[in-house]
């Protein structure tokens, strides 16, 4: 089970933010399964400080990207289908959660933000990131 708490630093996008990273945990097993096309981007932080002010630029960010791509699309069905197919953020706090968001979703990588030393077996790993870069290769 995940459970991530937030820091509120004044920023309202946080809000969106927060929606949109339960949204893509909950949805990514049944939207890969259905989209073809969609891919997962895996975040790995720790830091509740720093993933709440990182998540809402990453969001930002890829809701501009979207929706340059939607609005070449005419038809409504066909927007909506995108829309679903946006690439999905998979925010872990720990190396185990990465192993597991990377077995279930690594066939649809877009890519990996991850920081260096976060939890590992209950343990904080100092080099936890760089085990799971290299588990990402092989």
């Amino acid at each position: 089970a995940w459970l991530w708490p937030f820091v509120w630093q004044g920023d309202v996008s946080l809000f969106l933010a927060m929606i949109k990273v339960v949204e893509d945990r909950l949805n990514c097993a049944r939207d890969v399964e259905q989209l073809e096309e969609l891919k997962t981007i895996i975040l790995v932080e720790d830091n509740v400080k720093f993933y709440s002010s990182y998540l809402p630029l990453v969001y930002s960010e890829l809701m501009t990207q979207h929706q340059a791509m939607l609005s070449d699309s005419s038809s409504p069905a066909i927007r909506n289908l995108k829309m679903r197919a946006r690439p999905k953020v998979l925010l872990c706090t720990n190396y185990e959660e990465a192993m597991e968001c990377l077995n279930k979703f690594g066939h649809r990588l877009l890519g990996v933000i991850t920081d260096i030393g976060f939890p590992r077996n209950g343990v904080h790993d100092s080099k936890a990131g760089l085990r799971f870069s290299k588990a990402i290769r092989e």
